[in-house]
């Protein structure tokens, strides 16, 4: 009774409850929703996590085998087998806008690197008396191959597929990305080009290129011929393999990025392979480019050699294909699996 009293005879008391009270109701209120947040994101990880055990993770969301043969859903769609031969191909302006693409190409990939090797053995001639540290280098010989072939790439993608290079069109071809009438005229056009393009170095520069190797792919003093052959075929498995990977459908529909970017891991692939390679067979890993060389310089070394860089760079780029197609893409496990499906039914 007497605090009642009291509250009515001071009405400052009075507020100051009310204030307490309405100070409790706010810290309860908050208190709930911090409790309700915490318990809606437990909901929300809970969810997701059942989810990822239920469907596994989106990146997984490949074409795989299930266990009595049936296939997951996939977010991207594999372009069709190309046929074996195409004769109609024969009638289309685009076939052969796309050789000239691969011939001028590959023409402008040997006129700027065969220069470029030439140039640097002119000007670490010790017959000139010249600082033998003097020049690119090999660092720099590197950048110009592999930036030439990131500049031609992103140039001819478009149009012919920028191959640019017998190996990696041999690679395609066994993966059915082209027909064999394709892959037979690239290599050709390629061919053209890479004796055109040396021949176009030895005309404006012939002394120089007669004096220091016409850029010719030889194999080096100390290295067997097994070296130089293993060599040609891990360099172009590398190059082959960055090839399917940067261009994979899979990878093209997950990242909008991608398809503008893939010349550039190409081109880091040829970079780091001439980092290589260089000292022990010049770096072939190009058929088309070692011939043309080869046939403008004419010398017999280079013309002894010359199987080194065909049989290696293709048994590399089979490889490549071989790996990308029946392991990383499970082409063996899907044939096997549709196999069995087949055969029970």
């Amino acid at each position: 009774m007497s605090m009642v009293l009291t509250l009515l005879r001071n009405p400052g008391v009075k507020k100051e409850a009310k204030r307490q009270r309405l100070s409790g109701l706010a810290k309860t209120e908050e208190q709930w929703g911090a409790t309700c947040t915490a318990i809606l994101t437990l909901l929300s990880v809970f969810s997701v996590s059942l989810q990822i055990i239920v469907t596994g993770f989106p990146m997984a969301k490949d074409t795989g085998v299930a266990e009595h043969g049936s296939y997951s859903a996939k977010d991207y769609t594999d372009p069709p087998p190309e046929p074996l031969f195409d004769a109609v191909e024969l009638t289309k302006w685009s076939f052969y806008r796309a050789l000239i693409a691969e011939f001028i190409a590959t023409l402008l990939f040997l006129y700027v690197t065969v220069l470029t090797v030439i140039g640097y053995k002119s000007q670490t001639d010790p017959a000139k008396n010249v600082d033998g540290c003097a020049g690119v280098g090999i660092l720099g010989i590197a950048w110009a191959f592999g930036g030439m072939i990131f500049v031609l790439v992103y140039c001819t993608a478009g149009i012919s597929g920028g191959h640019i290079n017998p190996a990696v069109t041999f690679g395609l071809f066994l993966a059915r990305k082209v027909s064999l009438v394709r892959a037979v005229m690239y290599m050709v056009a390629q061919c053209l080009g890479a004796i055109s393009g040396v021949g176009l170095v030895k005309a404006f520069q012939k002394s120089y290129y007669t004096r220091y190797g016409g850029g010719a792919n030889e194999l080096a003093d100390g290295y067997s011929t097994g070296v130089g052959l293993a060599a040609e075929i891990i360099g172009t498995f590398v190059l082959v393999y960055t090839v399917f990977s940067a261009t994979d459908p899979k990878r093209s529909a997950r990242d909008s990025h991608v398809p503008v970017l893939a010349p550039l891991p190409i081109g880091f692939a040829v970079f780091m392979v001439h980092l290589a390679t260089i000292p022990i067979t010049g770096t072939g890993i190009n058929p088309a480019r070692s011939l043309g060389a080869a046939v403008i310089y004419n010398k017999d070394k280079a013309w002894d050699d010359q199987w080194l860089f065909w049989v290696g760079p293709f048994i590399g780029a089979a490889i490549a294909a071989f790996y990308h197609q029946f392991i990383l893409r499970a082409g063996a496990v899907k044939a096997l699996g549709s196999f069995r499906s087949q055969s029970r039914v």
